[in-house]
């Protein structure tokens, strides 16, 4: 029926061009669509040409709704989702940063999308960009586990720890969660204590 749905959508928009209504609920089918694509993703760093066809479809839709009606905090949230989804990461922040002004979900979001996208460096090799992800995620606020599948600080620590050795770093973003009452698995402080042979 998805095909049905977006011919009634292009009619809408046709018969009211200036409608910021219209433009969502387009906008809506097509992220839909995309979003459906990504359920059976097992590598969420990679997106399909044809899924992204859908997010920047649905992308473009939520930019007009937002151009159209600056208010609605909605269309910067599925804005900054679809530019998420699609790999798209300083036009995600964009909206995110947006929305966070009309509403404090954009705050939410932009600590778990920077979370999301340490995840995706992280996975790529990319261990300074992560790292750089991660520590901006921290500074919005905590991460929602569903949204990120890495503990920010914990990861942090990994990656100096395991892949570029800079125990300062390690050791700075082990207090740091400390302060935050945010749990390091015993382990991985026995591992940073052994190899940068320091005891804090």
């Amino acid at each position: 029926m998805f095909d049905l749905a977006i011919r009634d959508h292009n009619q809408a928009v046709a018969l009211n061009p200036g409608n910021a209504e219209f433009y969502f609920n387009r906008a809506q089918a097509y992220y839909d669509r995309g979003t459906y694509d990504l359920i059976y993703n097992t590598e969420p760093w990679i997106v399909a040409p044809a899924t992204k066809s859908w997010l920047d479809a649905a992308a473009s839709d939520f930019e007009k709704a937002a151009e159209k009606n600056p208010r609605n905090d909605m269309a910067f949230d599925l804005l900054g989702l679809a530019h998420e989804q699609a790999g798209e990461e300083n036009e995600a922040i964009q909206a995110y940063t947006q929305e966070m002004a009309l509403n404090a979900l954009g705050k939410q979001r932009l600590a778990d999308a920077y979370c999301f996208f340490g995840f995706r460096h992280q996975q790529q090799k990319e261990y300074a960009a992560a790292a750089a992800a991660y520590q901006k995620s921290i500074e919005f606020g905590r991460a929602d586990d569903k949204s990120c599948p890495y503990e920010p600080f914990a990861s942090m620590i990994g990656i100096y720890l395991s892949e570029t050795r800079e125990y300062d770093k390690a050791w700075a973003t082990f207090h740091r969660a400390e302060k935050a009452n945010r749990w390091i698995a015993p382990e991985l402080i026995e591992r940073l204590k052994r190899e940068s042979g320091r005891t804090n």
